[in-house]
């Protein structure tokens, strides 16, 4: 069974150590904030032009299965996705890395925590919630009234 912990600690790590930017967001980073809830995917900004790297380290660990590209907010955001299976089992795990315009990432703040004995990159409340605003989805409004 995949365990989105696990996965997660093993892929921030392997990103430390290799010295690429990044920061979580998403779900993930909503918990960080104090608002924990159920999600089946990572979602890691890329920083720095950092996507193709991190997409590097996440296939290094077994996200290997491959989505089309997808983007929104007129191309600004784009989001590249990886999945990881476990055969003979139901379980997959999506990576999702988003890469943003120049003018978004400028707005961008993150912050380095320990978590778990760890270093871990996420961007701060005030980021988190500008993110969601631009996708903007139901879910998305929904973490953002927690956030504020």
């Amino acid at each position: 069974m995949l365990s989105i912990h696990t996965e997660l600690q093993a892929l921030t790590a392997k990103l430390h150590a290799e010295e690429i930017p990044y920061a979580l967001c998403g779900a993930l980073a909503l918990a960080v904030h104090g608002y924990p809830r159920a999600t089946l995917d990572i979602d890691l900004l890329a920083l720095k032009g950092s996507g193709e790297r991190i997409l590097q380290c996440g296939r290094a660990l077994g996200f290997t299965l491959e989505a089309a590209p997808m983007q929104f907010v007129g191309g600004s955001v784009r989001i590249k996705r990886l999945s990881k299976a476990v055969a003979g089992n139901e379980d997959v795990l999506v990576l999702d890395v988003l890469s943003v315009s120049a003018e978004i990432e400028k707005e961008i703040t993150t912050e380095t925590l320990d978590w778990d004995g760890a270093a871990l990159r996420t961007v701060d409340r005030e980021s988190l919630v500008r993110l969601k605003m631009l996708r903007g989805s139901a879910q998305d409004i929904a973490d953002v009234e927690k956030l504020r």
